[in-house]
């Protein structure tokens, strides 16, 4: 199995079993502080967007490397293409892990009281 296998599979298990868990508590922020506006403030949170964003373009780049994949024509065109585009999923995994760790530690200070007011204090403070 090669770098490319192993990056997509680092996608497929972060998109099959971990987005699943991360929404299903998101939701229980709203049921937890019985509060939509805890749920909007995280989903505002930079660190969400470029999770999403990140996991948009790892899906993207698998999904060219499979097209490449099925059509023999690409291998004859040029080989640099794809070198290119493994390299666009080798990268995009890497940043897909990295903002799946950041997004777990928010997720970590939403989800416990103690640590969630100390962060909405701290982010007061460093807006006033």
């Amino acid at each position: 199995m090669g770098i490319v296998e192993i990056c997509i599979s680092f996608q497929v298990a972060i998109l099959g079993i971990a987005y699943p868990i991360i929404l299903q508590v998101i939701t229980d922020l709203d049921n937890k502080y019985s509060s939509v506006l805890i749920t909007e403030l995280f989903e505002g949170e930079s660190v969400w967007k470029v999770f999403k964003w990140v996991l948009r373009i790892s899906l993207g780049s698998t999904f060219l490397y499979i097209v490449k994949a099925l059509w023999e024509i690409w291998r004859q065109i040029d080989e640099i293409f794809v070198y290119l585009l493994a390299g666009l999923i080798v990268s995009s995994a890497t940043l897909l892990v990295i903002s799946f760790i950041f997004f777990i530690r928010k997720i970590l200070k939403y989800y416990y009281p103690k640590q969630f007011v100390r962060y909405l204090i701290k982010k007061d403070n460093a807006s006033n």
